[in-house]
């Protein structure tokens, strides 16, 4: 009788001190919760921005410097109106843009301030988010910034290196005006005239030139008339030409002082522009009759 009546003593203390053990548990999780949500609480109402932050001082700064060069430059009105925009590639890169865009702010808005995501850990909650922007960003500036007017190059008498390559530029009588270029570069453009080489005739000091991809370069004759037209060049295209200026002497026959000439100079080649509008005036005239 006395070891059952001990034995239920020790049933009722142990279950005691295990009833105590998990209040304290409880009590211990409890107290840790609170103290998190308070911490929480804290660093949301304390905000402050970091080096690291989407609202840095740099980072607040390009944006206002952006905003300002977008806006005393009228940037936005030559966008809207100028005519020498291809409106279909500047719409599709636009798109583009604006892709990029909306990633950008769903990240720095939606994942750092409201599901307090560090930036860090934007790749591992969102892995296609990073790579798409790029991609649309690379897609969207190669399509909004294809070039079809070259006239700010008459500013640049002193110009030595230009390179337009992969843009939409169909003539070359702005680089007429830049006296001191020595290389252009300007592969896969839409120069459809392979009389326009008569433009960098006077270009003394050009060595080397890039035109191919164009649809002038593609006759049979077009490497022996540029060789013609311009007999100072060094290299033409990516062949590399010890032989270029011996080539160009061979195919360019001697002169006297009433000989033969086989260049077109840029004159003759305004005369001919001149007539050809003439005629197209005079047709169109006749038309009208």
């Amino acid at each position: 009788m006395a070891n059952t009546e001990e034995a239920v003593f020790h049933r009722k203390v142990q279950n005691r001190l295990v009833d105590r053990y998990l209040d304290a548990l409880e009590l211990e999780e409890e107290t840790e919760r609170n103290q998190r949500l308070e911490r929480e609480k804290k660093e949301r109402l304390s905000f402050k921005p970091s080096r690291y932050s989407a609202f840095s001082a740099q980072n607040i700064l390009w944006l206002v410097s952006s905003i300002a060069v977008f806006h005393f430059t009228e940037f936005h009105l030559v966008l809207w109106y100028d005519t020498r925009i291809n409106r279909l590639w500047f719409n599709v890169g636009a798109c583009l843009m604006a892709v990029t865009v909306a990633i950008a702010l769903f990240m720095i808005f939606w994942l750092s301030l409201v599901k307090k995501v560090k930036s860090d850990d934007w790749e591992k909650r969102h892995p296609a988010a990073i790579p798409v922007a790029t991609a649309s960003f690379i897609l969207g500036f190669l399509r909004a910034s294809q070039i079809q007017d070259a006239s700010i190059v008459r500013r640049m008498p002193n110009l030595e290196v230009c390179s337009l390559s992969v843009n939409n530029l169909s003539s070359l009588e702005d680089f007429s005006h830049c006296t001191n270029l020595q290389e252009l570069y300007i592969r896969k453009n839409r120069v459809g005239s392979l009389t326009d080489v008569v433009y960098l005739k006077e270009l003394e000091k050009l060595r080397v030139l890039w035109l191919a991809d164009n649809p002038c370069s593609q006759g049979d004759n077009y490497r022996m008339t540029v060789l013609r037209t311009l007999p100072n060049l060094q290299k033409l295209e990516e062949e590399e030409d010890s032989g270029v200026e011996a080539s160009a002497n061979h195919l360019q026959p001697e002169r006297s002082k009433g000989g033969p000439s086989f260049g077109i100079s840029v004159s003759d080649l305004h005369k001919n522009r001149l007539q050809q509008q003439q005629d197209s005036v005079k047709l169109s005239w006749e038309e009208t009759k």
